[in-house]
């Protein structure tokens, strides 16, 4: 059975390239998958991939910011861009001190889809010694038309550890 694909397909050798061009424009699109829509839980993975990075540079290759991404650290902008941001996690002095979060809230804001509430503790070793815990409040703004980190606002404080500075073993 010769189908309309098979008479294009023939027309199309038969013509040549000049006639390829043509040739596909007059082929349909092929269905386009489906997005995934941007869930609250979509929203939470891709904070969390965050704090993961903040923890474990190799990861930060996993943060899904946008491109046009910033951060903001007590009023003052850190952050320029996703690629830029991406690239800190990875390879920053400051980030290389830190380790795993350990996150105390985590929230949807109730009153803007686009926006979480994180409050974590960032534990800093140097030189194997538990120095201070920097307690932070961060503000994620990921808009569920791109499921994206757009913007992050963070206010850090520093405080010494719970027990006072230890040394960590591992």
């Amino acid at each position: 059975m010769i189908t309309s694909r098979h008479r294009l397909l023939r027309a199309v050798l038969t013509a040549g390239v000049a006639g390829a061009a043509v040739a596909v424009c007059l082929v349909p699109p092929a269905a386009s998958a489906t997005p995934t829509p941007c869930t609250t839980g979509r929203q939470l993975a891709a904070a969390d991939a965050y704090l993961t990075a903040l923890g474990d540079r190799t990861k930060a290759s996993d943060v899904p910011f946008a491109r046009d991404a910033v951060r903001f650290e007590n009023g003052l902008q850190t952050g320029f861009s996703g690629d830029q941001m991406r690239r800190d996690l990875d390879l920053h002095i400051q980030y290389s001190v830190m380790t795993a979060p350990v996150v105390t809230s985590r929230a949807a804001d109730p009153r803007d889809p686009d926006v979480l509430r994180y409050r974590f503790i960032v534990p800093v070793v140097i030189g194997g010694a538990h120095i201070v815990d920097a307690p932070t409040d961060e503000t994620f703004r990921i808009p569920r038309s791109t499921c994206r980190i757009s913007r992050i606002d963070a206010q850090i404080s520093i405080t010494p550890p719970a027990n006072g500075p230890r040394t960590t073993v591992g």
